[in-house]
């Protein structure tokens, strides 16, 4: 009987630290406490390492108190397994997510001439990221508008501005470069629009990268669609 509890009153803390834990790594990004990545990475390691032990142990103790009337070990033994289920399956959502998308964090409509950022901290664009893109993102091409350059500038830069934190607007180079802040753990992502004459029209080209991670889980080229559906809608 002291065993079971043990068992059970463990999964219950492991459940509950686990939260806490997420929470305190959400919180401490939003403090400016924690810079996002470390936050994410408590997040992470405790959906994954809390998740699977409070799961684990709960089960554990579902079974050893089967038998036993100790009602206060099996309600500890139940809000572990719970908890652990939760997160469990927030694990598994999240890591069947990403697995659709190529493990890359930088993407842009033209992967042989891709737009650059006037910041030398950014580094030109990854030659092995160009056949994933070409591959998994097929449809992200130069946009190719009917106005001229300096209305295909004006028109970019208010369809930025509304969805970006504009950071450079050069119309002589016709150049736009912006960040944009995710809402829950705050990465932060650079774009840059180019827009260059195209005959009698423009060709806007858009380059959207993740300062931090490898993988993107997609975000970088739904920004860009949602950037060229604003234009053509436009």
């Amino acid at each position: 009987m002291q065993e079971s509890s043990k068992t059970a009153a463990l999964a219950s803390a492991i459940g509950v630290a686990a939260c806490v834990s997420i929470a305190a790594g959400i919180a401490g990004i939003h403090a400016s406490v924690l810079m996002p990545l470390h936050g994410f990475l408590i997040f992470a390691g405790a959906i994954a390492i809390g998740g699977l032990l409070s799961l684990m142990l709960g089960l554990s103790g579902l079974f050893i108190t089967r038998k036993h009337t100790g009602a206060a070990a099996r309600r500890k033994a139940i809000t572990g397994t719970l908890i652990g289920a939760a997160l469990v399956a927030a694990l598994a959502a999240i890591v069947i997510d990403g697995r659709q998308y190529p493990r890359i964090n930088d993407i842009t409509t033209d992967v042989d001439d891709p737009p650059g950022f006037s910041s030398d901290a950014i580094p030109a664009y990854p030659d092995a990221f160009k056949a994933l893109v070409k591959q998994h993102y097929p449809d992200l091409q130069t946009y190719r508008a009917d106005a001229a350059p300096e209305r295909a500038f004006s028109r970019a830069q208010a369809a930025a501005a509304l969805q970006w934190t504009l950071t450079e607007a050069d119309a002589a180079a016709g150049i736009i470069e912006a960040t944009d802040t995710s809402a829950l753990f705050q990465f932060v992502d650079d774009i840059v629009v180019r827009i260059r004459p195209d005959g009698t029209g423009s060709a806007l080209d858009v380059r959207s990268r993740s300062r931090d991670g490898r993988g993107d889980f997609g975000v970088n080229a739904k920004r860009i669609r949602a950037f060229i559906n604003q234009l053509k809608g436009a």
